[in-house]
């Protein structure tokens, strides 16, 4: 008896390490097909994790038009999920040929529900040839302690001979588990400056021991075409404390009351056991 209890125990403990190290990754892949009446954009989204991911939910933004995708019911380890849609010509505010972004912003739930955000960013050649950028763009990230964290984004000259940068903005781009401030600078750049700007980022909502996905984003115009540039970082999470509905804490929690019972019924089974052999003829 004692060692089917310890056995059902060890097979507890093997199902709750899969469920803590199980991970999703989701990694979206953008086409464009560019059509007098509008753009076509292709969405993939594939799960490169080892666990599904259900209630998948994708928004992707334009000039100022969002589009949604979803919800997906399940995608499995490897799968891949289609899609496209169309964004008007109209109803995106490009002001003129040029690279702009494509903002992609995706949710998903484990199989505990828990809910996770992501954001990926694509750059969109509108009615032109890709471009060389007319600046340098760098970003990093440090943990301040805690909760706080702080992005370095660094402007530099990249084969500028005199040129003006109009509209010229530098923002951060992150998912909705964080908060920053401030979120965007107006900037301005000539050929002999480097400028640094400072983002201060909040955790929210983000997951303990996860990594998340940010940008610094740049966006200027420059002899009648809009440029832009982007310099992906990554935030590790791991002094800040976890949410309080946390699906790891609660696999726990469940594997500690598992075992328990299991304990409890393999003492009730012993001890009933011993009395039926003391009460035996």
């Amino acid at each position: 008896m004692k060692k089917i209890g310890l056995a059902a125990i060890f097979l507890v403990l093997m199902v709750a390490s899969n469920a803590l190290s199980a991970a999703i990754k989701l990694a979206p892949e953008i086409s464009v097909q560019e059509k007098p009446e509008a753009l076509t954009v292709g969405l993939a989204i594939e799960n490169r994790g080892d666990t599904a991911a259900y209630q998948i939910v994708t928004e992707l933004e334009i000039g100022g038009q969002t589009i949604g995708v979803g919800p997906i019911d399940k995608i499995e380890p490897n799968g891949t999920y289609g899609k496209r849609v169309q964004f008007g010509h109209q109803k995106m505010r490009l002001p003129g040929p040029g690279s702009y972004p494509i903002f992609i912003r995706l949710w998903y739930e484990d199989l505990s529900h828990y809910r996770f955000c992501a954001n990926d960013l694509y750059i969109l050649h509108y009615r032109s040839e890709p471009m060389n950028g007319r600046v340098r763009l760098k970003a990093d990230v440090k943990n301040l302690g805690g909760n706080y964290f702080e992005m370095d984004a660094r402007l530099e000259p990249a084969g500028m001979s005199g040129e003006l940068l109009r509209n010229a903005t530098i923002q951060a781009v992150m998912p909705e588990s964080f908060s920053c401030e401030p979120i965007q600078y107006n900037f301005s750049l000539t050929k002999n400056e480097r400028k640094n700007y400072n983002f201060r980022i909040k955790n929210e909502t983000g997951l303990k021991g996860s990594q998340y996905k940010i940008f610094a984003l740049a966006q200027y115009q420059c002899k009648g075409k809009h440029y832009t540039q982007t310099a992906p970082a990554f935030l590790n999470i791991k002094d800040a404390p976890a949410p309080p509905n946390d699906a790891r804490a609660l696999t726990l929690a469940l594997t500690f009351m598992v075992i328990l019972f299991i304990v409890a019924v393999v003492f009730i089974l012993e001890v009933f056991g011993c009395l039926g052999g003391h009460l035996g003829p």
